[in-house]
């Protein structure tokens, strides 16, 4: 699968316990932008998967949201931090 210059490979291989346990995390560079795509897919309805969660700020300092895939993998989506000023 690619995206831009980034890339990944997916198989035709599943385990139900590999994949519940499994999270894939993806910063990016506008969140609220690909939270808007991510409703407007309404993979719930779609997949049968858990609704996604809207971002917000965790204690670890990042803005997040959550989604589910088809094979159960959790994706973290993430705002690429503020660069600061050196």
């Amino acid at each position: 699968m690619h995206l831009a210059s980034h890339s990944f490979l997916l198989q035709d291989f599943y385990v139900e316990q590999w994949a519940d346990n499994f999270v894939m995390h993806m910063l990016v560079d506008d969140l609220d932008a690909w939270w808007e795509h991510l409703t407007s897919l309404n993979v719930a309805s779609r997949y049968g998967v858990k609704s996604p969660r809207a971002p917000k700020l965790e204690s670890w300092g990042l803005n997040v949201a959550y989604m589910f895939d088809p094979a159960g993998v959790l994706w973290h989506i993430a705002a690429l931090p503020a660069k600061t000023a050196d």
